[in-house]
């Protein structure tokens, strides 16, 4: 059975995505309160053993940065002994732009170009599968107030699967027989929302995505 200490980097993704997080789950069994995507993150801490309660005592929050549609971040600042640990999750673009360094193969390296364009190419591919992607990143600091989304050290990405709802290509059906133009409006990723609309019946137009 795979454990967390086989993949420190795995480990780091999962603690940052449970502590920048406004979402409400003691056990998987609840339902949980928040938002789905949010929920989704610490269901996946938890099946992992990474409880939101329990990681909060070891890292109490001393701030939030609420998600910003201009930065398209947000960020929750923890105490750790005399330090201050950044976890800061939002859309893969905002993060990677933000992000001056890496973790790859267990180091923390200089985000180049390339090691850039390679992370961007997965979102894309994640994107084609219809899924919804979020970057994770994080620094270390001395002061609590320091700016949330600068000096980031990226950790990776994590896809959501949120199909549509299955009477969902039916209604669309309906209407376009009845003569009414579909559009459809998203805060996905374009390469997500393409996907989407096809597998909801909105092939035809489903190239004319706009930003």
């Amino acid at each position: 059975q795979f454990q967390l200490c086989d993949d420190p980097q795995l480990a780091l993704l999962l603690d940052i995505a449970v502590l920048c997080n406004n979402a409400s789950l003691e056990s998987a069994s609840e339902a949980g309160s928040g938002d789905p995507m949010e929920l989704a993150l610490l269901r996946a801490g938890l099946r992992f053993g990474v409880k939101r309660s329990a990681l909060l005592r070891s890292n109490p929050s001393v701030r939030k940065h609420a998600f910003d549609a201009s930065t398209k971040m947000m960020a929750t600042v923890h105490r750790r002994d005399d330090i201050f640990f950044f976890a800061v999750k939002g859309a893969p673009e905002a993060v990677l732009a933000a992000s001056g360094r890496v973790i790859s193969d267990g180091d923390n390296k200089v985000m180049d170009l390339d090691t850039r364009a390679g992370w961007l190419a997965r979102v894309e591919q994640l994107g084609h599968h219809g899924l919804r992607v979020l970057a994770f990143a994080t620094k270390i600091s001395g002061q609590p107030n320091a700016a949330p989304y600068e000096g980031l050290t990226f950790v990776g990405l994590v896809g959501l699967e949120d199909p549509a709802r299955a009477d969902v290509p039916h209604a669309i059906q309906d209407c376009q027989r009845a003569g009414i133009r579909v559009v459809m409006i998203t805060g996905d990723h374009a390469v997500t929302a393409r996907s989407i609309a096809r597998a909801v019946g909105l092939g035809q137009t489903a190239a004319n995505v706009v930003e």
